[in-house]
């Protein structure tokens, strides 16, 4: 499975779960923002970056930055508060 499928799948988990705690969600249009969901708290928005997490050593390890390759070559960029308010894991491996 590639990484869009991988954090796609994520990303509607996330959703999933905040709709199911009766938040009300949004998402931004397009893949160009820093977060992925962003959740309307009585006015208050609040911008979630969802993230994979994979179980290692007994613990929930994940990125904490954005990772992609242009042309073979790896870049990561890391979040700031002024991009994103939380992280929001989904761990796949635990139900």
């Amino acid at each position: 499975m590639n990484t869009k499928t991988i954090g796609d799948k994520t990303e509607g988990r996330c959703l999933a779960k905040l709709l199911n705690l009766d938040y009300k969600v949004l998402i931004p249009f397009g893949e160009n923002q820093r977060y992925d969901l962003v959740v309307d708290d009585n006015g208050k928005f609040i911008r979630i970056q969802c993230k994979t997490g994979r179980i290692r050593n007994g613990c929930v390890e994940f990125a904490t930055c954005s990772i992609y390759k242009i042309k073979g070559k790896l870049f990561k960029n890391s979040y700031t508060q002024d991009e994103i308010d939380c992280i929001m894991i989904y761990c796949p491996n635990l139900k």
